[in-house]
């Protein structure tokens, strides 16, 4: 019962109006109806309790399926919409969540990709369970869904073959990687690099080698190489398509790829990372984000410590960013770990700060700002003898395609898509401020 318009003049600016309706006058839809009666098909619930959210609007279900549910040690929530969903998930933080494909007001296909793009609930198993079938159940599973059931009329069977998966993604700790690379000194970096985390990381330095590890065991992640001592690493890739796998790849190779290439290689890998001397940032960010994916964030695995990163202390950062939450969100992150900042609100406010004091360890610059943008703002930095070697990570909305490349290709040494995720920030933070010591 809302409504959206737009109106816009070319070279003068565009402008959006949302109408949301008077509730008080017009009444409750029937979302909102659903919505309201939620609550009478959930569990109370208390910190100290495992439960699971089911996004489903057939109550019936529900209740058929709860008994089961409560039965195998979990409590049972309900959202009888999508975005009721999304919304639990990220206020009450489930154990897992079940989602139907067919809601009232967005797709399930939706609700998942919104939650897996959101670090507050990206590593929440996530189990679709529809009366649809199975056809597109990689679809789902390449979009983060850690299982697929196709509803039957035996609820029973329906909920242990859900719980069984998600407890089985909860209790997997630790997780594994499984790294591709033929270079033993990059070998050996990268599992420095991901010494704190708690995984289990495999190594195979050939193609052949990689594929039998893949026959053998369940991966949470592979970084791979392309050029390996007996072939191309893509030949891993396409063993991992042809068996219908759906373990996330990251690419991590310093061969110079055609935009053929990329095409080619985007059909087979779900990120691509070019080496460089300022590239382990975005690897450990490409990790982290499937890791994260079906990580026990409970545990906390990947939370920065003050005592593991009491190294920042006394370090000084440029923060350019023109929302004032973003600033004061990063500001009191950083703050914590005894971090100087300095603010400003746009490139050019930045360069004027760094004529008058270039005496920073790090700047975290935006990109979309007014009267200077993030990236002019990089390459005039960049230009400057006497700014060029200061670290910039840039932080950009990741709905914006094609922002990463533009931003190293500006200068910029490294990059995080918003909304941010502060423990991994804090991680990229840590990597650049003490560089030389990194290297």
């Amino acid at each position: 019962n809302g409504k959206l318009t737009l109106e816009s003049n070319l070279n003068q600016g565009s402008k959006f109006s949302i109408y949301l309706p008077d509730k008080d006058n017009i009444g409750m839809n029937s979302i909102d109806k659903k919505t309201k009666n939620s609550w009478d098909l959930s569990d109370n619930v208390n910190d100290s309790d495992k439960f699971i959210l089911i996004i489903e609007d057939n109550e019936e279900f529900i209740r058929a399926i709860k008994p089961y549910i409560n039965d195998m040690g979990f409590k049972l929530v309900a959202a009888l919409s999508g975005y009721e969903g999304i919304n639990k998930a990220s206020t009450n933080k489930p154990d897992g969540i079940m989602l139907d494909l067919v809601l009232p007001d967005i797709s399930g296909g939706r609700v998942l990709k919104e939650l897996k793009i959101n670090p507050a609930t990206r590593g929440i198993p996530v189990h679709i369970i529809s009366f649809k079938d199975r056809d597109n159940e990689i679809v789902f599973k390449k979009m983060g869904a850690v299982g697929y059931t196709q509803k039957t009329p035996n609820v029973e069977i329906d909920a242990k073959e859900v719980i069984d998966n998600i407890t089985k993604v909860i209790n997997k700790i630790p997780k594994s990687i499984l790294l591709v690379e033929d270079e033993d000194l990059e070998v050996k970096s990268i599992t420095e690099m991901l010494e704190d985390w708690n995984l289990d990381i495999d190594t195979a330095d050939n193609a052949n080698t990689a594929i039998e590890k893949i026959k053998n065991k369940n991966y949470d992640a592979l970084v791979l190489d392309l050029n390996l001592k007996d072939s191309s690493g893509i030949n891993v890739c396409r063993f991992i398509k042809e068996e219908s796998l759906t373990v996330p790849v990251i690419i991590y190779t310093s061969k110079s790829l055609t935009n053929e290439e990329y095409r080619e290689l985007n059909k087979y890998s779900d990120s691509i990372v070019l080496k460089s001397a300022s590239s382990k940032g975005n690897l450990l960010e490409e990790i982290a984000i499937f890791i994260h994916k079906i990580y026990d964030w409970k545990e906390g695995k990947f939370k920065a410590s003050k005592e593991n990163l009491s190294d920042m202390k006394g370090k000084r950062i440029l923060l350019c960013d023109d929302d004032s939450r973003n600033i004061f969100a990063i500001t009191s992150l950083l703050e914590d770990f005894d971090i100087k900042i300095k603010e400003c609100y746009n490139g050019k406010e930045a360069l004027k700060v760094l004529s008058e004091d270039r005496d920073f360890d790090l700047i975290l610059m935006d990109i979309m700002m007014p009267i200077m943008d993030g990236f002019e703002a990089i390459k005039e930095i960049k230009s400057r003898k006497e700014l060029k070697n200061i670290p910039i990570i840039a932080l950009t909305a990741k709905a914006m395609k094609g922002d990463r490349e533009k931003c190293l290709t500006a200068g910029a040494d490294d990059y995080m898509s918003k909304p941010v995720d502060m423990d991994l920030l804090i991680k990229l933070i840590n990597l650049w401020v003490n560089k030389n010591e990194n290297i």
